[in-house]
């Protein structure tokens, strides 16, 4: 397994195309693994000529958890500086120099440290989805970050068989507790059906009429 060092941090990393090529180094956002930058996606960038190196942050995936590291004054294990180096460190252990880098979301924030605190290791930086931490540049709406942070909404039960059978069938309406005719062979109800659907009561409840009335009509259509 590939892992770089930085301190007693351990950093795992994955490589796409020739050692040869100049690298991208891509950096994750807060809390995801490299596997959010999709194999397919790093393919497009080695099809342009690129060496592509995709890590795990600290604190996720494969590489080094802290929680158990001691804290800073305001409640920090490791800062985005921290961060940086970590990012400089894999690409000592791939052997690279100089590579460009770009980073989305949280990754963004680190992107633009290794720029300022490694430059001379850089050969472009490209930030994503992202601010310089400043509180009256790049921050959310009022609206947005509330919908951001808002509880999950509750979970939706599945339909029933019978309900998902009748929107199939374009039935909808059909399932209603209202008093319905049940269905028979001769057509819609009008008063004037002669013989019931096998397995159809005659007077089934609200519930199990409007199902009836779903199966029927799909049966019919070929369903």
């Amino acid at each position: 397994m590939p892992i770089a060092h930085n301190g007693n941090c351990e950093i795992y990393y994955e490589s796409f195309g020739e050692p040869a090529d100049p690298t991208l180094l891509m950096v994750n956002g807060l809390g995801s693994q490299c596997i959010n930058y999709h194999e397919d996606w790093c393919a497009m960038f080695v099809d342009r000529g690129l060496r592509v190196i995709r890590y795990d942050n600290r604190d996720v995936g494969l590489s080094t958890k802290f929680d158990d590291a001691p804290r800073g004054a305001a409640g920090e294990a490791y800062t985005i500086s921290d961060m940086a180096a970590d990012g400089t460190a894999v690409l000592d252990a791939v052997g690279v120099d100089r590579a460009h880098v770009m980073g989305l979301s949280m990754g963004g924030m680190i992107v633009q440290v290794m720029a300022i605190e490694h430059a001379d290791r850089l050969l472009s930086m490209t930030s994503v989805m992202s601010r310089t931490g400043e509180q009256e540049y790049g921050g959310s709406t009022a609206e947005a970050f509330a919908l951001l942070t808002a509880p999950r909404p509750p979970i939706r039960r599945p339909p029933s068989i019978a309900t998902s059978k009748a929107f199939a069938c374009g039935e909808a309406r059909n399932f209603s507790t209202r008093s319905a005719p049940v269905a028979t062979r001769g057509g819609p109800s009008t008063g004037a059906s002669t013989r019931p659907v096998p397995g159809v009561s005659s007077s089934p409840s609200p519930r199990r009429r409007s199902e009836q009335i779903g199966y029927v009509r799909c049966r019919r259509r070929r369903w």
